[in-house]
């Protein structure tokens, strides 16, 4: 019973965090395009691998504790990138 619990909770924290394309607005107002976009993307997903958000999660001492450990690095990670971008003059609508 326990692991059907922890497997039913890995499903739902992984189909939350399945996303589909952001859509970002230009807060500069300069008119910058989508290889302008691309590239602080790029750059935003280069900090997040090299900070603490970036790093693989630790193991729980139990599934469900893992599990949580997961999904709170996740949103660590969609936070670090979201703040990234927002420094970058693009925000997420």
């Amino acid at each position: 019973m326990r692991s059907a619990m922890a497997i039913l909770a890995l499903a739902t924290i992984l189909t939350g965090c399945v996303t589909t394309e952001k859509s970002y607005s230009d807060l500069t107002g300069r008119g910058r395009e989508l290889n302008e976009l691309k590239m602080d993307g790029a750059t935003c997903e280069m900090a997040l691998d090299q900070s603490p958000a970036g790093q693989p999660a630790a193991a729980g001492s139990t599934v469900g504790l893992t599990v949580s450990n997961i999904g709170v690095r996740m949103m660590q990670q969609n936070d670090f990138f979201d703040s990234c971008m927002l420094s970058r003059g693009w925000e997420r609508k």
